[in-house]
């Protein structure tokens, strides 16, 4: 159960990494293009991963969702929802015809195949992976991250161990590609907003798929941190693809500057739901403490706890009977692969400056 937010983070930066991204072509026009304070860019870029990262998976969780439509009806106003919800549709199909050309590109690059046929494989894929349940897609994007770093990884060592380059000349040749966007602060709001319209829909479903909040917020941080490593590390490799690019500076600024609301959006929610998040997170903790109780051969699942944890479920924001399941499913997950259930639950289910929900007789916090 420790890797439980590892396996979150390494999802969501399978659904941030698209075939921009992984080709350099946007790293290129978004960053580099500025030389290098596009370098600082990217960094901030990074950041803004970190920060959203955890913001979507938390509400994803917090909502228990299943679609963005779910989460977004809760924090913005229906007129905005409607904005957001068309901006995210023909985003996403925007970026899909991108990925296909990318595709294409790529392989015809690479092994020489037609760019048709490489734009063919990539959506007979699309088709195939579509009609996966959503327990499969993330396993699949699961299994790809990891290769997707190390590859990135190898490539940027084989291009700078044991090379000596000329920054100077690199920083001039640089500024000779046009920019998608015309100022690298721009740039750089602009681009993760492009990030976020691409990981939103699906990463409200993944932190919906979490039951303990506290999981999904570190596996958010934790797979915006690894994108920033990836945007950086791409950098080494970004000049080695172009067969795209018109469609990047076209079309990648556009959707950027409709992303920006969302943004706007997520903001406004976090502050304030912020309290409501944490009051939620120690509710969902004390549920699972006491579910566990009757898998501990040391502890005793007494009337008494099993009154609080259905009053707990009455409270929750959640729908009560749908988070009694999760809770009871997951604890189950727990008690099947943990052996000290007791110590998992003092570390890792802290009721430590637990607010007080429900009467003092039956305080969440004990």
């Amino acid at each position: 159960m420790k890797k439980e937010y590892v396996t979150i983070a390494l999802a969501y930066v399978g659904i941030i990494v698209g075939a921009g991204l992984s080709s350099g072509q946007d790293i290129l026009q978004y960053f580099l293009s500025f030389g290098k304070i596009g370098i600082l860019g990217v960094i901030l870029l990074g950041v803004l991963n970190v920060i959203f990262g955890k913001i979507m998976l938390t509400f994803g969780s917090y909502y228990q969702s299943n679609s963005h439509d779910e989460v977004f009806s809760k924090i913005s106003h229906p007129i905005i929802n409607k904005i957001i919800d068309f901006t995210l549709i023909s985003g996403s199909f925007i970026m899909g015809f991108v990925m296909v050309a990318g595709a294409g590109s790529n392989i015809h690059q690479q092994f020489g195949l037609p760019s048709w046929a490489g734009a063919l494989i990539c959506t007979m894929l699309i088709v195939a992976v579509a009609f996966l349940n959503f327990e499969k897609i993330i396993k699949v994007l699961g299994v790809f991250t990891p290769v997707i770093i190390a590859i990135i990884i190898l490539v940027t060592a084989y291009t700078f161990i044991g090379k000596k380059y000329d920054f100077y000349q690199l920083d001039t040749v640089a500024k000779t590609i046009k920019p998608a966007v015309s100022n690298i602060w721009f740039s750089v709001i602009n681009y993760y907003s492009l990030c976020a319209i691409t990981a939103v829909s699906m990463a409200f479903v993944l932190g919906g798929s979490v039951v303990r909040i506290t999981a999904a917020r570190k596996g958010g941080a934790l797979g915006g941190a690894l994108i920033g490593v990836i945007i950086i590390c791409a950098a080494g490799y970004a000049c080695s693809f172009g067969g795209f690019k018109k469609l990047i500076s076209i079309l990648y600024p556009i959707l950027g500057y409709m992303g920006i609301l969302l943004l706007a959006v997520l903001s406004y929610a976090w502050i304030r739901e912020k309290e409501g998040i944490k009051i939620e997170t120690f509710i969902r903790r004390k549920m699972i403490r006491l579910q566990l109780k009757k898998y501990d051969d040391n502890k005793e699942f007494t009337e008494k706890d099993k009154h609080t944890f259905r009053k707990l479920g009455e409270v929750s924001i959640v729908d009560t009977d749908s988070i009694k399941s999760d809770i009871k499913e997951y604890s189950k997950a727990v008690a099947e692969k943990v052996d000290d259930l007791t110590a998992f639950a003092e570390t890792r289910l802290s009721m430590e400056n637990a607010p007080q929900i429900l009467p003092e007789s039956q305080s969440i916090s004990s």
